[in-house]
């Protein structure tokens, strides 16, 4: 990863932060951890960082792993020693790779042990990550530092129990930033970098669509700075962008990205996870509605130990510290009281339910709801054509967020034909009212 500190926009706050945290006068080593979803630039900002002069003038050694998903830690302590060796010119021990593991331990912490040394490792999953590399960095006392980014809080606390531990949670873009991120990445051969006129309102509503994650701004300016700069063109990637996301090679490291959140998760969190597909765009979601829906659906697994809403907020406070959920709102004692995902990590989320058959969103354009061995149903239009043909009389939960009454027929038509149904969410409709026997 190679980046030019000219093409930094909107982390030169936190690079400062960053900084601070590096270069303090605390002798004791620290890990400094950079928390957040994928695509936020967790690595962009470390990596600035780490490559700084006034950062490397302050260290013996350094060393940059990638961590991701797949990794042995026998293979993170050589590349380690590697890159040390390559930086200070030392020679290489011998027979380093044919070392047993525990030799490879006491080699690399003996290698450190008089050195003021600054390791970074990159995109950590695994919880107790801490427990496998921290006998292989010693605390000198020399004021060594060790960065990871990770997308969820549980690495983070894991490092606590050895280490001291200041955690940096990176935030999404200011609007002014996402704007300024989004003029550098496709007018960047223009004059002043700036936007023509004509093009400005259709360039600020795409900008509006990637809600000020940086990663889908310069994804999607990329992809636009390959295009005619056209009215008609711009239209079509604003109208389109949610179809661009799943075929447009420009975007392929954004939804692969966004799409190893949802792959990493446990069995348990991934029909949970789904749910947040099911409510619209935008939609903030009451807390102990959402997971009073999972107990419903079965998704929730208790036991005597713990009631099946402990569990369920469990669950969302996982999904939570992995960084997939954010928190709209807080009640009075600090609880989650609603909380969303990202909108182009829900474009995920319902590509992913799509694949599963797990619901099937009703458009106003919808002709019929037929939806073969699908399950579930989300309705956040009047599907007026959709009234004239129901084919499915196995829906499991029904989901309504039209406030229009008209769609009672719908409804109870629905409700009559669904012998196995879990959850009927109409909150929406104020004013419906079903007979006591029409779900029976």
């Amino acid at each position: 990863l190679f980046i030019e500190e000219t093409e930094i926009v909107g982390f030169e706050g936190p690079r400062e932060e960053l900084f601070g945290s590096l270069l303090e006068a605390a002798s004791e080593r620290t890990v400094i951890s950079v928390v957040e979803m994928g695509g936020i630039g967790k690595t962009t900002l470390a990596k600035l960082a780490f490559d700084s002069q006034k950062v490397t003038a302050q260290f013996d050694c350094r060393a940059c792993i990638a961590v991701s998903q797949s990794y042995t830690v026998r293979g993170l302590l050589i590349n380690m020693m590697e890159q040390f060796c390559r930086e200070t010119q030392d020679p290489l021990p011998q027979m380093l790779h044919k070392m047993d593991d525990k030799s490879l331990i006491i080699e690399v912490r003996q290698y450190l042990q008089n050195k003021r040394y600054l390791i970074f490792f990159d995109d950590v999953w695994q919880e107790d990550f801490s427990d496998q590399v921290e006998f292989s960095m010693p605390n000198n006392n020399k004021g060594s530092r060790i960065i990871i980014t990770t997308r969820m809080m549980h690495v983070a606390d894991f490092f606590k129990k050895s280490f001291l531990v200041h955690v940096h949670n990176l935030q999404l873009l200011p609007p002014n930033k996402a704007w300024e991120l989004f003029c550098t990445k496709v007018f960047r051969f223009e004059i002043g970098e700036k936007c023509p006129p004509e093009l400005e309102v259709v360039s600020k509503e795409i900008v509006k669509k990637c809600k000020q994650l940086p990663l889908a701004i310069v994804a999607i300016g990329g992809l636009l700075s390959t295009k005619s700069k056209t009215m008609i063109e711009w239209k079509k990637v604003s109208k389109n962008l949610s179809l661009e996301l799943g075929r447009n090679a420009h975007l392929t490291s954004l939804t692969k990205i966004l799409s190893l959140s949802y792959d990493g998760l446990p069995y348990y969190l991934k029909p949970c996870i789904f749910y947040f597909g099911i409510y619209p765009e935008d939609y903030s979601i009451n807390h102990k509605r959402l997971t009073r829906q999972w107990i419903a659906e079965g998704f929730v697994k208790s036991d005597e130990r713990q009631t099946p809403e402990q569990v369920a907020d469990e669950y969302l406070s996982e999904l939570i510290h992995r960084s997939l959920v954010q928190v709209s709102t807080v009640g009075f004692e600090g609880k989650v009281k609603t909380c969303r995902v990202h909108d182009l990590f829900r474009e995920v989320i319902i590509r992913k339910m799509k694949e599963l058959s797990f619901c099937h969103h009703v458009q106003e354009d919808s002709e019929s709801i037929t939806v073969g061995n699908t399950r579930r149903l989300s309705i956040a239009t009047n599907p007026n054509n959709a009234l004239k043909s129901v084919k499915n009389s196995h829906f499991r939960a029904i989901h309504v967020f039209e406030k229009d009454g008209s769609l009672e027929h719908l409804i109870v038509k629905l409700c009559s034909q669904s012998r196995i149904l879990k959850v009927l969410d109409i909150q929406e409709l104020r004013d419906i009212r079903l007979k006591r026997n029409t779900c029976a």
